[in-house]
């Protein structure tokens, strides 16, 4: 079984070539296991881990009249939203107005994006994406406080549900028939709660747990505590969070103003820059 200190380099876990990211993709960054420092890679008995990544799509401005669109073609669709899942690569693609507003709101996993180390945890990065990474603390503010209580409460009651899906859905039934609940939610609950609080408390969101928890982490995964331990570790963060939140010293409201200045400077760079490359588009 294996630690988060014998984990494999981040960006020896895959090949960019096997992303099957979007034509437009401005920043593709990993996340999940990957992201956070646990992941274990498939070799391993105990690896339940898929290879996740988010990306960050400017669409070509014909896009944004398209009522219907194929996701193989690498369009975004009505929702602004692209998943792919090729083999144990699980991606996931936000039009960068859809990207900005889940950001807004401090949705965790969006969040997570601008919060990784340069150049290992990031596959693409284009100066439009560094553009954004560097405006990150425009995105933080008290709506963290229920976004990620939020979603923590959501792993919480997932605890002992059953029936899961996905590339590596039988060994996670696997999983949660040994030890009697869903483990990897678990570490899932407990991961956000502590970086919720940490971001709470500081204003840095640690998404790398590598010299935190990672290890700790990995030990709730594969079912290192009872599930009575860890509604009780759940319980007692919960109520950490809480005194936490009240001395924040976050915004009340994100910087909007400054947000949509670099989305609309991005976008405008982007369609710039196609057109002087390839020629004007035909709008019709």
């Amino acid at each position: 079984m294996a630690t988060a200190t014998q984990r494999i380099n981040v960006s020896r876990a895959f090949k960019l070539e096997d992303i099957p990211y979007a034509k437009g993709t401005i920043l593709l960054g990993v996340r999940g296991s990957l992201a956070h420092g646990v992941y274990v890679p498939s070799e391993d008995p105990d690896s339940i881990d898929d290879k996740d990544f988010m990306g960050i799509v400017v669409p070509e401005f014909d896009d944004y009249f398209r009522l219907s669109a194929n996701p193989d073609e690498g369009a975004m669709g009505v929702r602004g939203t692209r998943e792919r899942m090729e083999g144990d690569i699980d991606l996931v693609e936000y039009e960068i107005k859809k990207f900005f507003g889940l950001a807004l709101k401090a949705n965790p996993n969006v969040l997570s994006l601008l919060w990784m180390k340069p150049y290992e945890y990031y596959p693409v990065l284009t100066d439009d994406g560094a553009r954004i990474l560097e405006i990150r603390d425009a995105f933080s503010s008290r709506r963290a406080i229920p976004a990620f209580t939020g979603y923590a409460h959501g792993q919480i009651d997932l605890l002992r549900r059953s029936t899961r899906h996905g590339f590596r859905g039988a060994k996670r039934r696997e999983l949660i028939e040994r030890h009697g609940y869903d483990t990897k939610n678990a570490a899932h609950a407990i991961r956000l709660l502590r970086m919720g609080m940490e971001f709470v408390g500081t204003g840095v969101l640690n998404v790398d747990r590598t010299g935190i928890d990672a290890d700790e982490l990995l030990m709730i995964k594969w079912g290192g505590l009872s599930l009575e331990e860890v509604e009780k570790l759940a319980a007692d963060h919960l109520e950490k969070f809480k005194s936490i939140s009240a001395n924040t010293s976050l915004p009340e409201l994100p910087n909007t103003e400054e947000a949509e200045r670099v989305l609309r400077d991005t976008v405008k760079a982007c369609w710039t820059w196609r057109d002087n490359e390839f020629g004007s588009w035909d709008v019709d």
